[in-house]
């Protein structure tokens, strides 16, 4: 896919949030908890391998 693909699915999601916010807020607040959870996981695991990078970095010398 394109940027331009992704760009119009990134605005059709916050057309959607939005809407949703306004016509159907346990739907909206549902949403929120699991894109808040989504960005827990995601930080978690952003931060592991990032861990995982460095003491590879750091163990393995160049010869």
């Amino acid at each position: 896919m394109t940027k331009v693909k992704y760009s119009l699915f990134f605005l059709i999601y916050l057309v959607l949030i939005y809407l949703t916010s306004i016509y159907f807020p346990a739907i909206y607040k549902v949403l929120m908890y699991l894109h808040f959870l989504c960005l827990f996981i995601f930080s978690i695991m952003f931060l592991y391998n990032l861990i995982v990078i460095l003491k590879y970095i750091f163990t393995h010398k160049k010869k």
